[in-house]
């Protein structure tokens, strides 16, 4: 899948990444996220190009620490049910612990949602006089592994899921399907590709 929908604010997602997911930041590089203004400073679009691309980088770095976790128990774990009736694993506990870790640490400020954790409000979190406590206007929500079921009897095709919401509407999202290698992201308003 090759996009060129170049939008003013997220050149980097312009192109698919052919290159592996580590190569996330050489690929917003490639984009000209280094190039400066006239007065050789970055002006405010170069900014929120290069934001969007730590965004992209980070996105891809949880999902790479998630497969760290996951493919070694991959057809190991037993199935636990856990207290709403949903099927969980240790696998599953660990691949969100490793996405939360690279997100808390990039992002501190931004709320994450994740299914076997919870909400964490993150640093951003302020009290509303009126609704009370609300969290960031940033959310990361997380599947760490969707088809725990499928994943437990060895069948290739679980997915860890990676979304980022802005003021509870889509920016980011990321599919990842550990077993078989394959990537699938989005950006709003930058297109659609392909490729681990």
């Amino acid at each position: 899948i090759e996009a060129d929908a170049r939008g003013p604010s997220h050149g980097c997602a312009a192109r698919r990444f052919a290159a592996p997911a580590g190569d996330a930041r050489r690929a917003c590089r490639a984009r000209g996220h280094r190039r400066r203004g006239h007065s050789g400073h970055p002006g405010p679009a170069h900014r929120h190009r290069a934001g969007a691309c730590r965004l992209l980088w980070r996105r891809h770095r949880a999902a790479d620490r998630a497969r760290a976790e996951i493919l070694p128990r991959f057809r190991l774990v037993p199935i636990e049910i856990k207290h709403d009736g949903s099927p969980g694993s240790e696998a599953d506990r660990a691949a969100e612990r490793a996405i939360r870790n690279v997100l808390r640490e990039a992002f501190p400020e931004d709320a994450i949602l994740g299914e076997e954790f919870g909400e964490d409000p993150g640093r951003g979190a302020h009290e509303d006089a009126r609704t009370g406590p609300r969290s960031a206007g940033r959310r990361w929500v997380i599947d760490p592994i969707d088809g725990t079921i499928a994943f437990a009897r060895g069948i290739p095709l679980f997915t860890t899921l990676i979304a980022l919401l802005v003021d509870e509407e889509p920016v980011l999202g990321l599919i990842d399907l550990p077993a078989v290698d394959d990537r699938i992201g989005g950006v709003r308003g930058g297109g659609v590709w392909r490729g681990a």
